[in-house]
């Protein structure tokens, strides 16, 4: 009788782990909306309506790489809810010792934990830069928490220059503030690309004063 539930308990988590893998996949895998990072990106903007109002002066090229890692998350954290329950489920049922109920449970939290701390930076990363025709506004578009694309439009004057903080050219990535917000967004000067070097300091003013080579 006893291990007659313990069996049910399994397959109850089984069939649990069953529906939020299939609930996951469907998020992943849906149709790719306006909003999406995952489209295929064109760094040429001349095909398309927006060319009329926006050109592009930065472009990370790595983007859609990022965005599916920090939706990778959504798997891990899956995994993690259902890995746990269904360990000491088969350890009461006596198909695993507890040694290995312990290198699972430390494993799926460790690895929940990493992609957690990692989309904290994701959700921030700067994936296109554009200016519009009159020069006086930017729209930023960056990842989300889900892993899409978010586009913001700021006056090109509320843009703190890079110079004025410590910023290096040659760090992984670089600070992007405003003058009306405490928040930030990152970019990456080292391994980003640079479309319209001078549109670009006319944003974030000079980049030799952090050391860029142009």
């Amino acid at each position: 009788m006893y291990r007659h539930l313990c069996r049910l308990k399994v397959l109850k988590h089984i069939n649990t782990a069953n529906i939020l893998l299939k609930n996951a996949r469907t998020c992943l895998t849906r149709p790719l909306s306006s909003t999406s990072p995952l489209r295929k990106i064109s760094p040429d903007l001349k095909t398309t309506n927006e060319a009329k109002a926006w050109k592009r002066i930065y472009y990370f090229p790595y983007i859609e790489l990022a965005a599916f890692l920090n939706r990778f998350k959504l798997y891990q954290t899956t995994f993690t809810v259902v890995a746990i329950p269904v360990s000491v489920a088969m350890y009461n049922y006596g198909t695993m010792d507890l040694d290995t109920v312990g290198i699972v449970t430390g494993c799926a939290v460790l690895a929940s934990t990493t992609l957690f701390l990692m989309s904290g930076y994701f959700r921030r990363l700067i994936g296109i830069i554009a200016i519009s025709e009159d020069e006086k506004t930017v729209k930023i578009s960056h990842l989300t928490f889900w892993g899409r694309r978010n586009d913001v439009s700021v006056p090109s004057e509320d843009i703190i220059p890079l110079g004025d903080g410590d910023c290096n050219a040659n760090d992984v990535y670089v600070k992007v503030r405003r003058y009306s917000s405490a928040e930030s967004l990152y970019l990456t000067l080292k391994f980003g690309k640079i479309m319209d070097i001078s549109k670009f300091e006319l944003v974030f003013g000079s980049l030799d004063v952090i050391g860029f080579r142009k």
